[in-house]
């Protein structure tokens, strides 16, 4: 019983390779580091009151999430319980499948520097380790690790175990500039380097199973591919540190605005990037029979085992993968009233199916901030979540989940078999962190001793000097500049 559990959990988590991203929506617009870096147009510093850098000492900031909704939840549920597979209450025949989602975000370093109080400029270095994946699982796929009897044996069960999935975990590492545009607009960008860890993708298309009750024997045949950078076999051959071997790039761009009356809008494209996996990474190409005879003995699992790893991951055929990152685009709308600050995201998937509408209700008082989250996951899966914040213009410290009834019934079924994982769907997340700033504080001109950033006049933030147009007369003065410096190197 212990291999099939094995192997069942192995199909569960087939695609995360050892990680499970999450997004923390419930940080954005708070203005701590996290919200700085995830929304690079966002502010961090509180002028009068700050200190001039950011930093999270190498405390990991982030979380991760798991939810799952299908029609073999309750078969999932006693896997995780009780270490066992029952298949026998789903519908092996039913075209729905169990659909599971992992995600990770976590950033390892954060330090931000406060530049120049003209354009309010910020300068940023973080380095973070993300991991997403999706799978979609038959119920037939369950019960052959359960018993090859729940099948059918009449008939010929077709597509009984196609089956599709994948995931991606990478390390970003990233350069973040922000500076406002003018008293209302501000903008961000975000440059990434990226160093992939693991990659793998599955697709059955073909499947079925022929069972013999009599002869206690089964015949079951897949056809599809699987492709990964490491060898499904060895998960020790994951490059878990940072490197070069699978290297990519990515781009975030971000701005917000805000209007007299005190609406407050942001948008990012987030994360527009891809991975080039290494040449050596592998593609299995299967089209494959098993026979299994004597299946009701106690070594037949394994034994069915042994033969799809013999005939499925066998002689890949290996080359370079080109794989998207999955980028996003968020909008975030938010009016204060006094204590309450309500904020509505909807974020959309660009390269891949998915994404969330959620609404954020904070409560603030002094330094803390409650907050109460209601979304949508666009896979069809409510999400109800709370979070707890302390910030005050030094320090940072948030903890919070997406999913936090699923999460409490998660532990309590975990540490309690006899007690119920939830209703329409399992799930669990959490997220933890903090930063400190230390340094100068950051004062106002007309304070302040020292004045960062203004020893030039004449010196432009950047966007401003990519999006305004020069007057003539700023054209002309430049022009007679130039001319005049030219003249002093000919005199010279």
């Amino acid at each position: 019983m212990r291999i099939k559990v094995k192997i069942g959990i192995c199909c569960l988590m087939l695609f995360a390779a050892g990680t499970l991203k999450a997004q923390q929506l419930g940080l954005y617009n708070t203005g701590t580091l996290y919200d700085a870096f995830e929304n690079p147009s966002h502010r961090t510093f509180v002028t009068d009151s700050s200190r001039r850098i950011a930093f999270n000492f190498f405390i990991p900031n982030g979380g991760l999430s798991i939810s799952a909704k299908g029609p073999a939840k309750t078969t999932i549920e006693k896997m995780l319980q009780e270490r066992e597979i029952d298949a026998r209450s789903v519908d092996i025949n039913s075209p729905e499948k169990n659909r599971i989602f992992t995600s990770e975000n976590t950033y390892l370093l954060m330090l931000r520097k406060h530049l120049a109080t003209q354009y309010n400029k910020e300068l940023g270095l973080s380095w973070q380790v993300k991991a997403e994946g999706s799978t979609n699982i038959s119920n037939g796929t369950f019960a052959i690790f359960h018993n090859y009897r729940l099948f059918d044996p009449t008939k010929e069960n077709e597509n009984i175990f196609n089956n599709s999935g994948q995931a991606i975990a990478y390390h970003q590492f990233s350069l973040s500039y922000r500076e406002n545009y003018n008293r209302k607009l501000a903008f961000g960008a975000k440059l990434s380097y990226l160093s992939g860890i693991a990659y793998s993708k599955l697709s059955i298309d073909k499947s079925e199973i022929s069972v013999d009750t009599v002869a206690k024997s089964f015949n079951a045949s897949v056809r599809g591919f699987y492709k990964s950078n490491f060898i499904f076999t060895d998960a020790r051959a994951i490059p878990y540190k940072p490197g070069f071997r699978n290297p990519g790039l990515a781009i975030t761009l971000s701005a917000n605005y805000r209007t007299r009356s005190g609406w407050y809008f942001m948008g990012n494209l987030k994360d527009l990037g891809a991975i080039r996996w290494t040449k050596n990474s592998y593609f299995y190409n299967f089209n494959t029979n098993v026979s299994i005879t004597n299946a009701s003995s106690a070594g037949a699992t394994k034994r069915f085992q042994e033969e799809i790893k013999r005939k499925v991951f066998d002689d890949p055929d290996t080359s370079a993968i080109n794989t998207f990152i999955n980028g996003k685009a968020e909008i975030l709308v938010n009016r204060s009233f006094n204590n309450y600050h309500p904020n509505l995201i909807i974020s959309k998937n660009i390269f891949f199916p998915g994404g969330n509408a959620t609404l954020i209700n904070t409560y603030k008082l002094n330094n803390f901030g409650f907050s109460l989250l209601t979304g949508y996951n666009f896979q069809q899966v409510f999400m109800l979540g709370g979070q707890f914040l302390f910030r005050s213009p030094n320090f940072d410290f948030f903890m919070g989940s997406d999913q936090l009834f699923n999460t409490y019934r998660a532990a309590r079924g975990l540490s309690n078999p006899d007690q119920s994982m939830g209703g329409g769907s399992l799930g669990a997340s959490a997220y933890l962190g903090m930063s400190m700033k230390f340094g100068r504080i950051l004062e106002r001109d007309q304070n302040a001793n020292t004045i960062y950033g203004v020893k030039n006049v004449e010196f432009q933030g950047l966007f401003n000097r990519i999006f305004t147009k020069k007057t003539e007369e700023e054209k002309k003065d430049k022009k007679q500049a130039k001319e005049k410096k030219k003249k002093g190197q000919e005199t010279e």
